[in-house]
């Protein structure tokens, strides 16, 4: 053979590995290496404290919200499965230190402790403490958003100005540009929040879900001339009656629902129940209405209202521990509006 070398430039001809002025792969890959192999311990050591103090402001935080709600709940401390459920709790916030994570799991701890051991409010609270950690604030916000308007009714929400600060101050503040993107849609099924129900035709805008529930506050009113000259025997119907809540130069029927407005009825007699029955609904604002109505009252109105509309949320329903998440997630936020959600376990 014969090797023809350019300028400066050197011929090597070898039967194995072959190192020019450095390392060859086996020893660069033991450099590597050594590099972790030297430093693991702090990183260990370091990893051990930083939990350490997380697991220590957690607990403190965790016992004094016990204390403070009941003493005796101490008692329940030795047992296995709580000790369980504390130990998953603090676990997840040593791994993450959010803040946000640590209240939540503070209170559903102690919720959690509260419970029953042979309950159901048990298992869920304890399905909780592990979902929680895996949600990231919007998949939790998006929860919220969920149980807000496909589940819950204010029964004490019986004027304009509460419905109002409703909207402002205790729906809206869930909603994000991105909120409904399929990926936590997707997550939130995967943690076991949510069921996807079969959509089919009979889902609900959220203009109609709150038209449901709030009928009585959507009124656009009538006239007093227009009721005599429809009911005759308009005293049986007097006490039903109440100035418009939209419009104080007309009257409307004075109820906030369907099932209200049938309750009422069915203690009074007269030929025109029905007639009146009709003046309640002709009354009432459309679907359509309400939507308009949302839009131009509300910033973000119009793109939730669209989201909503668009995205398979609408045909989604929380499990008992989303709910639960749900509510932890809401109160946190409006704590100050005295209007905390609460779930029933039945």
């Amino acid at each position: 053979m014969r090797l023809e070398a350019g300028e400066n430039s050197e011929n090597i001809q070898a039967g194995r590995d072959v190192v020019i002025n450095g390392l060859d792969y086996q020893s660069t890959k033991a450099v590597a290496l050594d590099v972790f192999n030297a430093n693991i311990e702090t990183f260990v050591k370091k990893a051990v404290e930083i939990a350490q103090q997380r697991n220590e402001e957690f607990t403190e935080k965790f016992v004094r919200k016990t204390f403070e709600e009941n003493a005796s709940l101490a008692e329940k401390f030795q047992e296995p499965a709580v000790q369980s459920s504390i130990f998953n709790a603090q676990k997840e916030y040593a791994k993450s230190g959010d803040i946000e994570l640590e209240s939540h799991l503070v209170k559903l701890l102690v919720e959690r402790i509260k419970a029953d051991e042979s309950s159901l409010e048990k298992i869920v609270y304890d399905e909780a403490l592990l979902s929680i950690s895996k949600l990231t604030s919007q998949q939790r916000n998006l929860s919220t958003l969920i149980y807000l308007i496909s589940s819950i009714t204010y029964n004490n929400i019986n004027n304009v100005p509460l419905l109002d600060e409703y909207f402002r101050q205790r729906l809206l503040i869930f909603y994000s540009g991105e909120i409904f993107k399929q990926a936590n849609i997707s997550h939130l099924q995967f943690c076991g929040c949510c069921i996807l129900l079969a959509e089919g035709n009979s889902y609900k805008s959220v203009a109609e879900l709150h038209l449901l529930r709030y009928k009585g506050l959507f009124s656009k009113g009538f006239s007093l001339d227009q009721l005599k000259s429809r009911i005759p025997d308009i005293h049986v119907f007097e006490n039903l009656l109440i100035k418009c809540l939209r419009d104080p130069s007309l009257i409307q029927i004075g109820t906030l629902t369907d099932s209200d407005l049938t309750e009422q009825l069915n203690e009074l007699i007269s030929p025109n129940i029905q007639v009146f029955r009709s003046l309640w609904e002709e009354s009432s604002m459309s679907s359509e209405e309400v939507e308009q109505l949302l839009s131009e009252s509300y910033p973000n109105a119009r793109e939730l209202q669209h989201d909503w509309k668009k995205s398979s949320v609408k045909s989604m329903h929380l499990t008992p521990v989303g709910q639960v998440i749900a509510i932890l997630n809401y109160n946190q936020y409006v704590q100050n509006y005295q209007m905390p959600l609460t779930l029933a376990f039945n």
